[in-house]
């Protein structure tokens, strides 16, 4: 489910003015440039706000523009759905064709080129769909404005939930 998807009507939150620090950590590594590591995990035991704090991550980056896509597992959700590992790529490369105009093309192109790639493997799906054509705009994008750009956030919580 999205961050705003009904279905994950009063998601976990954060109380007000805590977990600010680690909100904070991640905003500060996501805006550390190019050369900063291109995965943040957040770990920590069960019931510890992990969550929640994806949660507020995803609401703040929404707000701000920098939220590329997210998705959020659950087992105990009401819908099978939200623990279906199939349904996170598509999930993902939809995000990001609504988020990145100028990437849908490529997307586009790439499934018109290849109708078959819609029932490829998540390996194939990744790279001709999300992968390539996130390339290819980070690189144009790159020349035409240099380091002017935010970072683009991709927000997945929950994998331990996914079958």
């Amino acid at each position: 489910a999205l961050v705003d998807a009904k279905e994950r009507f009063n998601p976990p939150n954060c109380a007000p003015e805590t977990r600010d620090a680690i909100l904070q950590d991640i905003k500060r590594w996501s805006n550390s440039g190019r050369w900063s590591p291109s995965f943040f995990w957040l770990t920590g035991s069960p019931g510890s706000g992990k969550s929640a704090i994806c949660q507020a991550l995803a609401e703040l980056c929404k707000q701000d523009g920098t939220l590329l896509a997210n998705f959020f597992f659950s087992r105990v959700a009401g819908s099978a759905g939200r623990s279906n590992g199939d349904r996170l790529l598509p999930t993902l490369i939809y995000q990001t064709m609504q988020n990145l105009p100028e990437v849908r093309q490529s997307i586009e192109y790439a499934i018109r080129s290849n109708r078959s790639i819609l029932t490829s493997t998540r390996a194939a799906l990744i790279q001709t769909l999300f992968c390539a054509p996130l390339s290819q705009f980070s690189v144009r994008r790159f020349f035409r404005e240099w380091f002017g750009t935010p970072i683009r956030l991709v927000i997945i919580d929950g994998l331990d939930e996914c079958q």
